[in-house]
């Protein structure tokens, strides 16, 4: 449950970074590759962040094991 809920909390977040940043996503900016990699990255380090702190998994269950 609380998977899901950060999953939620995390959309919303890429929403609205993608809303403060459509600027840098037009068609004519150079800028856009950059950009939407700065907003998918910084939403996942959010979402880990956030998951981390409620505890909605441990640290050790991010790690592979090959």
């Amino acid at each position: 449950l609380k998977i899901m809920c950060l999953s939620f909390i995390s959309a919303y977040f890429f929403y609205y970074l993608l809303n403060n940043f459509s600027y840098y996503l037009e068609y004519g900016n150079n800028f856009k590759f950059l950009a939407i990699t700065l907003i998918v990255s910084i939403t996942f380090l959010f979402y880990i962040i956030t998951s981390i702190v409620t505890k909605a998994f441990n640290i050790s269950d991010i790690k592979l094991k090959y």
